[in-house]
């Protein structure tokens, strides 16, 4: 059996279990003001990474208008290099947002443990994905001012940027902030000055030297004070920084803001020179998230979903959560992690989680043939090892309670087991049994029912079936619905949602078309063999050199897809290629231009083909 792979899904504590539509399933990271939970909508089955505030007092008014002005601006960005949102309350007794839920690594956790990434090429190819979101978030006058590789997560078709435009400049005198915070800093925000544009593209100037080098490009230190003093000076050291990527790096750390390049600029200086191969390493790593996120998402229900991050899950005290499987693979039944089995603790290291939960110094399975890196703030990577034990406070009074609490709980527990190892064989009808997945932990192959006559075998599933079943929450499809009214190809095709033939984005899986809601654009149902429904809720996914039939009265149908050298329908006027996506029709110039209703969405087009 392969080691429990952590995805950082922190176990919940509290008594909060529900915020909105979502069922909490577990903690993805707390802020000085938030918490982000990983939630699950029963009805659609989406999953979300969902925002809230940490109110033990209940929310002020000023908390409330703070946290309405974030969801505003988070609803502005539609780049799909963010994580975007997806719905969200700011009127409920506890006010939440859900944001898109990313099964990727962050940056960090790739560089602590796989190493630097050596190609220039690939950390150009990163670097692309990235200004593209800055530009956008630019464009729109937002600044995000905490670019770092902890908030930049790292999926097979590019990065997505999260946590935009929810820190704050003057945060940087705090002496609350982390090492790895002030690491990626601007001189003008150690400075206290407030943050610009230009103040990202510095951040991303030393996020992609870590990236490329595996260290930061000042002196090392791990005092705070002492790191806020070399980024205050901009005591920047490029050596070691490939070919390639110097002087466009060095640009981004100009001392003087006024002297870095805009992120427009580093649009086109990233366009070419880049390559999508990346080490083996990396490549792993990233595949594992996906994988652990689509096995997430093919949960059919709340109990399955609950089952899958309980095998993620680390408790709030830095121990992972243990299940069944976990005992028979290597954890002791004390709830302490073997030492021998790597991958159960969560890391120590600065800025522990990202708001996706993807960790920065967790240890991985094959990590000990992995060179040390360089964490940001400090020389090592963070420890997986077991922490210091914190000391109760009490005197010895404490202690004697706690150890009597503790014997009390081994009672409890060799009374439970004895009662349940040693019962007759008769059911319990009060308690659910617990059943294992094929290929599990406690799966043994054998025939224990009892002689309780087995159920009849369920309907194997045909090729189409298994094609729709593959498919997940945030996929993009190659798939077009024909004139005809006909999908084609007629079974679900994954493309890369950056490419041009990549036309819908699956935003939920239903198992009643009906249940896709108005806001949505399509809807795609398919009945399996064994009577169930699959059924995708998409969103056109826009890009440019795409086409489309528009009418006689000049109306663009976004849902009528076609090869730009098609058949023009009758009903239809020409053909459309769309030359260019933006959120100002003013961007569009003299070209025409459609606004794409609800979406904030305008379409740049030009006529190629007329009917005859």
């Amino acid at each position: 059996m392969t080691d429990p792979f952590g995805m950082g899904v922190f176990a919940l504590s509290g008594e909060l279990r529900n915020l909105g539509p979502y069922r909490l399933l577990g903690q993805l990271a707390t802020g000085g003001m938030g918490v982000v939970y990983l939630g699950r909508d029963p009805g659609s089955g989406r999953i979300a990474a969902v925002k809230t505030l940490l109110a033990p007092g209940g929310v002020s008014e000023e908390a409330r208008k703070r946290f309405n002005r974030e969801v505003k601006l988070a609803h502005r960005v539609t780049s799909s290099y963010t994580a975007r949102v997806l719905d969200s309350d700011v009127d409920a007794g506890r006010p939440w947002m859900a944001m898109e839920y990313v099964p990727a690594p962050s940056l960090e956790a790739l560089v602590v443990q796989k190493g630097p990434l050596a190609d220039p090429r690939a950390v150009r190819w990163i670097a692309s994905g990235v200004v593209r979101a800055l530009a956008e978030l630019h464009d729109k006058g937002i600044v995000h001012r905490d670019v770092k590789p902890l908030n930049i997560l790292l999926c097979s078709d590019g990065p997505k940027v999260i946590d935009f435009g929810i820190s704050h400049a003057s945060d940087l005198t705090s002496t609350k902030l982390t090492l790895g915070t002030i690491a990626f800093a601007a001189p003008e925000q150690a400075q206290g000055h407030p943050s610009t544009p230009a103040s990202d593209i510095y951040a991303l100037g030393v996020t992609l030297y870590y990236v490329a080098c595996g260290k930061l490009p000042y002196p090392e230190t791990s005092e705070p004070l002492q790191q806020l003093n070399y980024v205050r000076q901009a005591a920047i050291d490029l050596d070691g920084l490939p070919t390639g990527l110097d002087e466009v790096v060095g640009n981004c750390l100009a001392a003087r803001p006024d002297d870095r390049l805009t992120a427009e600029q580093l649009v086109r200086r990233f366009e070419s020179g880049t390559s999508r191969t990346l080490s083996a390493g990396w490549t792993s790593l990233v595949a594992q998230y996906a994988e652990e996120g689509r096995r997430l998402q093919r949960a059919a229900d709340q109990a399955e979903a609950e089952t899958v991050t309980r095998s993620w899950t680390v408790g709030p005290s830095g121990t992972r959560h243990l299940t069944e499987e976990d005992r028979q693979d290597g954890v002791r039944k004390s709830g302490r992690p073997d030492p021998d089995v790597p991958g159960l603790k969560p890391e120590t290291g600065p800025q522990s989680a990202t708001a996706n939960g993807q960790g920065a110094g967790r240890q991985s399975p094959d990590s000990k043939s992995t060179p040390p890196v360089t964490a940001p703030g400090g020389s090592t990577p963070p420890s997986t090892g077991p922490s210091e034990p914190t000391p109760r406070r009490g005197g010895w009074k404490s202690e004697y309670l706690y150890a009597l609490l503790g014997v009390a709980a081994l009672v409890v527990s060799l009374v439970i087991n004895f009662h349940g190892n040693h019962s007759n064989n008769s059911p319990d009808p009060s308690r659910t049994p617990h059943t294992s997945s094929p290929g599990t932990a406690g799966d043994s192959g054998s025939d224990d029912s009892g002689g309780v006559e087995n159920s009849p075998k369920p309907t194997p599933p045909s090729p189409e079936d298994k094609a729709f079943a593959s498919i997940s929450i945030d996929d993009c499809l190659d798939n077009y619905n024909n004139p005809d009214g006909a999908w084609s190809p007629k079974t679900p095709h994954p493309a890369s949602c950056t490419g041009t033939g990549s036309y819908y984005r699956v935003m939920s899986i239903v198992h009643d078309s009906h249940n896709c809601s108005d806001t949505y654009d399509y809807h795609w149902s398919h009945d399996n063999d064994d009577g169930t429904t699959t059924a995708f809720c998409l969103n056109r996914n826009f890009r440019v050199a795409q086409c489309e039939f528009a009418d006689k009265e000049d109306v663009l149908y976004r849902n009528q897809i076609t090869p730009c050298d098609g058949h023009i329908p009758d009903k239809y006027k020409y053909i459309v290629r769309i030359t260019g996506v933006y959120s100002n029709k003013d961007d569009c110039g003299d070209q025409e231009h459609w606004q794409i209703n609800g979406r904030g969405t305008v379409l740049c087009g030009k006529e190629i083909q007329k009917a005859s």
